[in-house]
């Protein structure tokens, strides 16, 4: 996965009412606008179905002094102009003729916001065009213990949202696949150079051997002697546990799970049923499976609603899902594997709104 894309030129699908919740009354100023899987607030009659408008997804990060955001959207300064997750409990919409509170996954703005001289281009990536970043949270564990760059020979460890990818259904629909548990934590990239000698990465970069999160847990599984095992295959996996995140699985110390193994002489990620039997010779743990099928049928409604539940043995919001064909194969949708993110909603307003 490249960098991630925060702002598109989207096309308006969908327009449905918003109703006060005690009254069943037209809301007077804002209705729910649809962007791909997406559902939005807008001002009343703001866009009409099929106009196109600019998309910024969750997580974009405005740049407060620009002139677009200080014409058109100074209001974002109360969220520190980072973009939430929204809740209204007082008002109600039908999803799927069901009444539901009102979210708000993202933010639809006017073409306006553009430069005069942008070519407006359905799905066009405008991220760096309007100086767009990704909101990152402050980790107080990633120390400055640099060494090297992110190796080339494996992609990122970042899924699409499937809300932005809903074609993606249809690529999995019918096929084999598996859902696992969205562990909330700091990925890592593991491998063995020919010498024996292991090598970590996190999202972005190699770290040098030290007393860090991700040498601790790599330490606590015995990581560098299993790999050693297996000199040609590589780990993607999620370190979690005390003092991560506020260690919201509740464990007791470090520990990780794999969620990829990339096998390094054919230069592909394993099949699903593979990497389970890999786990299970190296004496590592796979991340928690929730479910796997031979026929993949999920709507993207039902599929947000596998997405919530709780963390085992806590009062805790699970982070989302993962959803994946049990066979590696590639996908128009996403761009690369047909894999995708679904996060848990009662997540979000809890910790991100």
């Amino acid at each position: 996965m490249g960098k991630r894309t925060l702002a598109t030129i989207r096309r308006i699908a969908a327009k449905t009412p918003i109703t006060l919740a005690e009254t069943n009354e037209l809301a007077a100023n804002i209705e729910q606008v649809t962007i791909e899987g997406w559902r939005l607030i807008a001002q009343k009659d703001e866009f009409q179905v099929g106009d196109l408008c600019v998309y910024l997804e969750l997580d974009s990060l405005l740049p407060a002094d620009a002139a677009w955001v200080q014409d058109h959207a100074t209001f974002m300064e109360q969220s520190k102009w980072r973009v939430k997750i929204k809740k209204l409990n007082k008002f109600r919409v039908l999803v799927d003729a069901n009444p539901q509170i009102v979210i708000s996954q993202g933010l639809a703005m006017p073409l306006a916001i553009l430069p005069a001289d942008c070519p407006i281009v359905e799905n066009a990536d405008v991220t760096d065009v309007l100086g767009i970043q990704k909101y990152e949270p402050i980790n107080l564990w990633d120390a400055d213990d640099i060494c090297g760059q992110f190796p080339v020979w494996i992609s990122t460890t970042d899924e699409s949202r499937i809300q932005s990818v809903v074609n993606a259904l249809d690529e999995l629909h019918g096929k084999p696949y598996v859902i696992t548990q969205k562990l909330e934590g700091s990925s890592l990239t593991a491998w063995v150079d020919d010498d024996g000698a292991l090598h970590l990465a996190s999202r972005h970069n190699e770290r040098a051997k030290g007393n860090t999160i991700y040498w601790r847990a790599a330490e606590n599984v015995d990581l560098e002697e299993k790999l050693r095992r297996f000199p040609n295959h590589a780990i993607q996996a999620e370190v979690v546990g005390e003092g991560i995140h506020k260690n919201r699985l509740g464990l007791k110390g470090m520990t990780l799970f794999v969620f990829n193994v990339f096998d390094r002489q054919r230069g592909v990620f394993l099949d699903y049923p593979d990497m389970r039997d890999f786990c299970m010779a190296a004496e590592l743990s796979l991340v928690p499976v929730i479910e796997t099928g031979a026929v993949f049928a999920y709507s993207l409604t039902a599929l947000e609603e596998r997405a919530k539940g709780l963390y085992a043995g806590t009062q805790t919001p699970q982070e989302g899902i993962v959803v994946r064909s049990q066979q590696e194969m590639p996908s128009m949708a996403t761009g690369g594997r047909l894999s995708f993110k679904c996060l848990n909603t009662d997540y979000l307003l809890k910790f991100e709104s």
